[in-house]
């Protein structure tokens, strides 16, 4: 299960012109140019996800998965405040109080739901599909 989610993750955000900062039992931190790319990302991914043939025995775990796998993201728009490669892999790594942000909005979000800050400058009709 967790090749297939970091396949379609990786995947997707190759689409999508983002950025894999670190990757964590299928857990991303993901850097993107704009809010608006962010967003397209997040609505791809919930997209794909279902769309994936998903082993039986999840689908039969628990009720929530009987459609498919889903992912809980959370979307921020802000400067970092520093960044230096990541000690194990090498990739960039951001910090500042947006990055500890945008952790705690997405650890706010739930699987299948896409939450995007408060202060983030999005409106609906800069994402096709994304609703207000």
């Amino acid at each position: 299960c967790l090749g297939t989610l970091r396949r379609c993750v990786r995947g997707v955000l190759g689409e999508t012109g983002g950025y894999e900062c670190q990757e964590d039992e299928g857990a991303f931190m993901l850097a993107f140019e704009s809010l608006a790319d962010g967003a397209a990302f997040a609505l791809a991914l919930q997209r794909a996800l279902p769309r994936l043939p998903w082993d039986e025995d999840l689908r039969s775990c628990n009720p929530q998965f009987a459609q498919g796998f889903r992912v809980a993201v959370g979307l921020l728009s802000g400067s970092y405040t520093s960044r230096r490669p990541h000690t194990c892999t090498g990739r960039a790594d951001y910090f500042g109080t947006i990055v500890n942000r945008a952790a705690r909005v997405a650890a706010a979000a739930h699987a299948g739901q896409v939450l995007v800050g408060s202060e983030a400058p999005l409106g609906a009709s800069a994402v096709p599909g994304l609703a207000a």
